[in-house]
């Protein structure tokens, strides 16, 4: 019998006091609690260490500062923490999230992943702030994927968030009975949040004294791989809106024309930042 009570089936899926399946039943919600506090990169008690950043191989284990079953952990549970921690009692627990001003905007792509997971998109913003969003957008340098969450972290935005499990049905046709078993992330903003620290004057001048940092995107300082995934999409799309075999033809034909002209207009390659510290982990 098919189960549609989200309760019931986690009851029946997860282990006790989880919402996830854990890969080692003594990594709880206390144990992802510990690891974040412990690394020093989220304040969630007053217990926490003033060590430096994981500086070990990925796997390798780092000791807690005090007395924990297990003893240690790996970057691996670093990143799963920052998504295993938020699940607690749905539908009855919301978290007040922000990021911390002055923090560094370069972040690893797992955490970019996350942050489009769980935090907060332009469209719960009031029109105030989202006028001050698209400008920051469009006229910062940063790596288009990396905008927002660069936004949200240099003006320490707050949201609320908040989840629930949802029971769907896999398949359209009613006669097929498999559902599946999701969760429907929430997020709205703080609405005492002050409007007056963020403002456009503020943000020009914000990215002005930032622009060095920024790391300018331009053509000639992408690296190749980037270059290439880039001219792609811009060519599948050119390719794909060709309304005959003939249109497409010539259009296949000016692209191989440009290409030579394209490598002779190329400048030196220096990375951005973002594109060249960009991790392994999608």
């Amino acid at each position: 019998m098919i189960k549609d009570n989200p309760k019931e089936m986690t009851d029946s899926f997860f282990p006790k006091s989880f919402h996830y399946i854990p890969n080692n039943p003594l990594k709880t919600q206390r144990f992802n609690e510990f690891v974040l506090v412990d690394t020093d990169y989220v304040e969630i008690t007053h217990t926490r260490d003033n060590k430096d950043n994981i500086n070990q191989p990925l796997f390798d284990p780092k000791p807690f500062s005090r007395m924990f079953n297990p003893t240690g952990y790996t970057y691996y549970d670093y990143m799963k923490a920052w998504s295993n921690i938020l699940y607690i009692n749905p539908e009855k627990h919301s978290w007040f999230v922000w990021l911390k001003r002055g923090i560094t905007l370069k972040f690893p792509k797992w955490f970019v992943k996350w942050f489009y997971n769980f935090g907060p998109t332009p469209n719960i913003f009031p029109l105030d702030i989202l006028e001050v969003y698209n400008y920051f957008r469009d006229n910062s340098t940063y790596v288009p994927r990396y905008k927002l969450v660069s936004f949200v972290a240099s003006q320490s935005i707050t949201w609320i968030l908040a989840w629930e499990y949802l029971v769907i049905p896999q398949f359209e046709d009613e006669n097929i009975e498999l559902k599946l078993l999701t969760r429907r992330i929430k997020v709205r903003w703080w609405k005492k949040f002050n409007h007056d620290l963020i403002s456009k004057a503020k943000k020009i001048e914000w990215l002005k004294t930032n622009k060095s940092k920024n790391n300018p995107i331009h053509k000639t300082e992408l690296n190749k791989e980037s270059l290439f995934l880039l001219e792609k999409q811009h060519l599948m799309v050119d390719l794909v809106a060709s309304t005959s075999a003939e249109e497409f033809f010539n259009k296949e034909k000016s692209i191989q024309g440009t290409s030579s002209q394209d490598k002779s207009d190329e400048g030196s390659n220096q990375s951005n930042s973002y594109l060249r510290n960009e991790d392994m982990f999608d």
